[in-house]
């Protein structure tokens, strides 16, 4: 799943974000919380029962009164990983769940060797969870976890994100990673995760076996999730106006994650070994 290259090279990255961490555990990150830290923030008057070490005696000389230094208290940011593990997902060669995977457990192998707290979701039938964890050991642990899963089941994102939310949790760094091949839409699910203080990101995986279809012949379309089967013959102009309609499915998906505030990147599953996503990650500044 990550071989010993992508590894090196993840190795050069930690989480970045729009925003500063807000956990209550100390961590490598910035935080909006003023207190001891390396990141200076302001000074501020001394009062009765400040800490002497975080007086300015340099400032003293230079203003003739007593202020204290404030730094941003270093905090960590937890990582969640919600992966859909539904049936769709196993569609593809390689399959879009082998991408999913492959692109979850980078993320948390950087989160893991930064120290910061990672907790996997997968939603197969339900929710399964796993974590939190902390530490660079536990990235073989992470990796287990992935490999032991084969996608089943419908996809249904807005429960998913329901069960999730449905427990008190430090706000951080909320990455969706799906083919959003879900009967309601995308928009459902992500309004969930509007407001909640996460900096969400989504990883829509597609796969060119869902966008190609031939130009001619007979087929019988078959839902992966749901069983139920279509009939289909095709022209050119059929295989034309599924590939558009195909493309304007990805593109509503695209307009949800901007609407809803979420940034958003596309995996191609079938080049998922290139690593382009890991690309795009540091282009959007997920990984820094």
């Amino acid at each position: 799943m990550l071989e010993p290259e992508l590894v090196r090279r993840l190795e050069r990255y930690r989480l970045g974000g729009k925003d500063t961490a807000t956990s209550l555990r100390r961590g490598p990150h910035a935080s909006r919380r003023t207190g001891r830290g390396m990141v200076f923030a302001d000074y501020r008057d001394y009062r009765e029962g400040d800490d002497l070490q975080t007086v300015d005696w340099r400032a003293l000389a230079r203003l003739d009164r007593l202020v204290v230094r404030l730094a941003l208290e270093e905090r960590e940011r937890p990582l969640y990983l919600l992966v859909d593990a539904s049936a769709s997902m196993r569609f593809g060669s390689p399959s879009k769940w082998q991408a999913a995977s492959r692109c979850a457990a980078a993320l948390a192998h950087v989160a893991l060797a930064d120290l910061d707290r990672v907790t996997l979701f997968a939603s197969r039938s339900g929710l399964r969870e796993f974590g939190p964890l902390r530490g660079r050991q536990l990235t073989h642990e992470v990796i287990a976890f992935l490999a032991a899963i084969s996608p089943d089941g419908p996809t249904d994102l807005a429960a998913a994100l329901r069960a999730v939310l449905s427990r008190p949790r430090g706000t951080g760094l909320f990455v969706l990673i799906s083919d959003f091949l879900d009967p309601a839409g995308a928009e459902p699910a992500l309004g969930l995760l509007a407001g909640r203080g996460h900096d969400v990101v989504v990883m829509h995986v597609l796969s060119g076996a869902d966008r190609d279809v031939p130009d001619a012949g007979e087929l019988t379309l078959v839902d992966a999730e749901s069983g139920e089967t279509f009939a289909q013959s095709l022209s050119p102009a059929v295989a034309a106006a599924y590939r558009e309609a195909f493309d304007a499915f990805a593109g509503d998906v695209e307009a949800a994650c901007a609407r809803q505030g979420c940034r958003h990147l596309r995996v191609d599953a079938d080049d998922a070994q290139a690593d382009a996503w890991l690309r795009d990650l540091v282009r959007l500044r997920v990984l820094v």
